[in-house]
């Protein structure tokens, strides 16, 4: 084949992509990628989805966790984590909040509310009884109020010095 053919045929081959080209635009409508009638779908699937804002920066993150259950995670405008939404097989339901620096500050899950280095209210982890707890600012324990192990229906308050010595103070 000479190079006058390979030329003639490769202007045939041109010729038919521009007509496929121009036909296809006679016979469809303009898509556009972002249009501002809003799109609603019956159902989207998918592992994860992460919500950006329009600087591009992560505001919230959805996705479906290793061991079974599900996650949001919500952030503030700095990018720190703000909040977070647990749910998995293990340790059931979760609500974590965090202060402005993403630093956990309320912890609450399963019947127990922990305020990070301030408090703590609801079942102990040993015997599932409901308990009080006061710390100071480096997460030391100053009260401890309970009932007394074995004896449900007797209280127990522990107060703790700033040497981590207690005494105990109970109804008997």
């Amino acid at each position: 084949m000479n190079l006058k053919q390979k030329l003639t045929y490769m202007l045939i081959g041109c010729l038919f992509t521009l007509a496929g080209f121009v036909v296809s635009n006679l016979f469809n409508a303009t898509t556009q990628a972002q249009d501002k009638k809003k799109t609603v779908f019956d159902k989207i699937v998918c592992k994860e989805l992460e919500i950006v804002n329009d600087k591009k920066k992560t505001v919230a993150v959805l996705y479906s966790s290793i061991i079974g259950g599900g996650s949001l995670i919500i952030y503030n405008h700095e990018g720190n984590r703000s909040a977070q939404l647990i749910a998995d097989e293990f340790i059931g339901g979760v609500l974590k909040i965090h202060n402005t620096d993403g630093d956990l500050c309320t912890y609450l899950n399963q019947g127990r509310l922990s305020i990070h280095n301030a408090a703590s209210l609801g079942s102990s982890l040993i015997g599932g009884h409901g308990m009080l707890e006061i710390r100071n600012k480096d997460g030391k324990e100053l009260v401890i109020i309970s009932p007394i192990d074995g004896r449900p229906n007797d209280g127990l308050i522990n107060i703790y010095n700033h040497k981590g010595e207690w005494r105990s103070f109970s109804a008997d």
